[in-house]
């Protein structure tokens, strides 16, 4: 949802009524919410959340790295570079920069490729990988005051099954010199905010990265 580096926290499952009642009460970010595809590039031992969006005009693919993660709250750590969100067509710089993220040695194409030839070359590259497609329509809200702001959204998965994502992203614009206070001060606001929402409750805390892996071996996260 964010760009730059920030503390994730993520639940899947049911969202009890009064859950989705504090966090409809909040305000949106954007006007109305977003329906789409995010298609997630994911292999054994994956580290790299990479995700081929199709939102319309908006497709393109994007990278978002995993820096550590605190067992005890659930949050993780990532960082996002703007610069590492490409639309469609691809430039072969790009190209070269998703493979290094994959770990796989492929020579970038002479031109632009669209997804179809991105998804050959890759799976050439890298046979163990696995696309998931996954449908969901999300809409995104905004706790807390100015300058400490969390983003909430609220994902209705559909497919591959069919269950409510919460994710939580703090907007305080840390950077690799942030202090350890800052750091710190930037993870409490999200726990801060899953507290006040009463979360997780039936959700239960998995990364995206972890949920993936579950669907790309034919796994659900709902217990039957």
């Amino acid at each position: 949802m964010a760009y730059g580096l920030h503390w994730e926290w993520r639940g899947f499952g049911g969202l009890d009524a009064g859950s989705r009642r504090r966090i409809e009460d909040l305000p949106r970010l954007f006007p109305s919410d977003i329906e789409g595809v995010d298609s997630y590039y994911w292999y054994p031992g994956c580290d790299v959340n990479l995700k081929l969006r199709d939102w319309g005009r908006r497709a393109g693919v994007k990278l978002k790295r995993l820096r550590t993660v605190d067992d005890e709250t659930g949050c993780q750590l990532w960082y996002e570079d703007e610069r590492e969100d490409f639309p469609f067509p691809l430039q072969p710089a790009a190209v070269h920069r998703l493979a290094e993220a994959l770990g796989v040695d492929m020579s970038p194409p002479r031109r632009s490729i669209g997804r179809c030839t991105l998804l050959t070359l890759l799976q050439e590259a890298r046979p163990d990988l696995v696309v998931v497609p996954v449908r969901k329509i999300r809409s995104i809200r905004r706790w807390g005051p100015e300058g400490r702001e969390i983003l909430v959204e609220i994902a209705e998965i559909s497919a591959p099954e069919r269950l409510t994502s919460v994710g939580m992203e703090d907007r305080a614009g840390l950077t690799d010199s942030a202090s350890a206070e800052e750091m710190a001060a930037a993870k409490a606001d999200v726990l801060a905010a899953r507290e006040a929402l009463g979360l997780p409750g039936a959700l239960t805390t998995v990364s995206y990265l972890a949920a993936v892996g579950t669907w790309a071996a034919g796994g659900t996260l709902l217990r039957p």
